[in-house]
């Protein structure tokens, strides 16, 4: 009876863990659940834009001065847009008595502006917030299925930008840190080659605009990706593989770095790695490089976009990031993400991505690491500068949702960093519209009949001060437009409804 009687207490304490086990497991993916819908702004309410933007059917802009992509300057023209096109260039004696003409005058009308890397997470508002400062087209760099759905939604005519979406990341690490990447949102890594080759052919079927490429790729594995990629039609962009130098890369067919960073990360790599003290050493070696890296690029028709004003601010979110936060419009952003969650940090001052208080405190570790960071930000102003002297293909992209990069805002601070490092402004405004239009195959970017009516008039002359990009009296889009005032009721209702979902006071960190 004894036996008997341990036996049923040993099957039910048995019982027992198993039901705490499952518990415990049923628990914790509740709350990493609700992390991953908190850090990926999943919580924040999506407003309704329909009462901030008006929709047409045929418009006119009557004695404007339009960007084009053949002339030195603005021409001073009339245009009609129509059913979501560019209809008509009229010279300015030529009024349709048909139209209703906004006037033009002293104006300039400069195609929708165009960003290469995107991270949307599941932020639908920042969807508005691009088109509030005349960002028209956004490429994203690491699409899910949501985003191929409001992809799907902005070609049927909702309010939204044009929307290119690259796969998710893919690698090829193994084991516990490539099973754990999966599961929460990260990169997908093939175990084989014979997986990669059928992961790039899912990705095409799903309908996908590009491969995206993380840097944790051997060599095999990179090769087999591209080489089905060209089979399957879709394009290979993104990050440059620790395991493949940049001689690799020119003859690869990869045709887009994700980051002029990925270049100078290479150079690091081909210098010895660059310690305390050797800094100015690999400057040096770097500008004697750089001309011909370029010239290598532009040969082998890659693409590089840029992301450069992020770079820049990571000294400030290192050192500085109280004063830091208070330059961008941390207003806008949406919480989840500046917050961060359990299972990810996010923006602000203690739970910071960039920060290391841990340095601050330590005067040798600190004067190292500027040291080490400023000289890291140089390389990237040096290698900007030889893509812009050597005409490589450039597109301005920023990395929005990366701590401190908020979406549509920070592309004007993107412009105004490509201006610092010796970009002139029409290449700018070229490598912010007709540029990326061609590489991802829209036909948008110009000024011209047939081409799609995604336009932005300014008040100010970007070719004058690139800074004039942000001088937005109306956006047009598709069969839509939105006015300084539309523009202004919308950012405040984005306001309200982030301020409605925050569980972290920003007051002190505002402008």
């Amino acid at each position: 009876m004894k036996l008997k009687f341990r036996k049923k207490t040993i099957i039910k304490v048995i019982i027992g863990i198993f039901i705490l086990i499952a518990l415990g497991l049923g628990g914790e993916y509740l709350w990493s659940g609700h992390q991953m819908k908190k850090h990926t702004g999943s919580l924040t309410k999506v407003i309704d834009p329909t009462s901030y933007f008006d929709s047409y059917e045929i418009i006119g802009i009557k004695n404007v001065n339009i960007y084009t992509k053949d002339s030195a300057s603005f021409v001073t023209r009339n245009i009609v847009l129509k059913n979501g096109k560019i209809d008509a260039i009229n010279d300015v004696t030529d009024l349709q008595s048909n139209i209703d003409y906004i006037n033009g005058a002293d104006r300039y009308l400069i195609p929708g502006l165009v960003d290469t890397h995107a991270h949307l997470l599941n932020s639908k508002n920042d969807l508005y917030l691009y088109l509030a400062n005349g960002v028209t087209s956004i490429a994203e760099m690491f699409g899910t299925d949501t985003h191929l759905e409001w992809k799907k939604e902005a070609k049927n005519g909702a309010i939204s930008p044009n929307m290119y979406v690259a796969s998710s990341k893919v690698g090829s690490q193994k084991g516990f840190s490539a099973e754990m990447s999966k599961n929460y949102g990260g990169a997908i890594h093939y175990q084989t080659i014979e997986e990669a080759r059928e992961g790039i052919a899912t990705f095409r079927k799903e309908g996908y605009d590009a491969i995206k490429l993380g840097s944790m790729l051997n060599t095999e594995t990179y090769t087999a990706i591209i080489d089905e990629a060209k089979k399957q039609d879709i394009p290979v962009i993104g990050h440059l593989s620790y395991e493949i130098p940049l001689e690799t890369l020119y003859s690869s067919g990869q045709s887009q770095l994700a980051h002029v960073e990925e270049i100078t990360k290479s150079t690091m790599e081909a210098f010895g790695g660059v310690a305390y003290g050797d800094e100015e050493k690999y400057l040096d070696y770097l500008k004697k490089n750089a001309d011909s890296i370029a010239i290598k690029l532009r040969e082998n028709n890659i693409a590089v976009s840029t992301t450069i004003w992020l770079m820049e601010s990571l000294p400030k979110q290192k050192f500085d990031l109280n004063n830091f936060v208070r330059t961008i419009e941390l207003k806008y952003a949406n919480p989840g993400v500046i917050e961060g969650s359990g299972l990810r940090q996010g923006w602000l001052p203690g739970n910071n991505e960039y920060e290391n208080p841990e340095i601050l405190q330590d005067a040798e570790r600190l004067k190292k690491s500027k040291t080490y960071n400023d000289a890291y930000v140089k390389a990237i102003q040096i290698m900007s500068s030889a893509l812009a002297r050597n005409n490589v293909t450039v597109l301005v992209g920023t990395d929005t949702n990366v701590a401190g990069v908020v979406p549509g805002f920070s592309f004007h601070d993107e412009m105004k960093s490509l201006s610092n490092v010796g970009f002139t402004n029409r290449q700018i405004l070229d490598a912010s519209t007709i540029v990326p239009a061609k590489f991802m195959k829209m036909k948008i970017g110009k000024i011209e009949v047939g081409y799609e009516s995604d336009l932005v008039l300014l008040s100010k002359n970007p070719l004058e001060d690139i800074a004039n990009s942000k001088s937005i009296e109306m956006v047009f889009f598709d069969k839509y437009r939105i006015d300084e005032n539309g523009i202004k009721k919308l950012l405040n209702k984005i306001e309200d409804v982030n301020n409605d979902t925050r569980s972290v006071e920003i007051n002190a960190y505002l402008k």
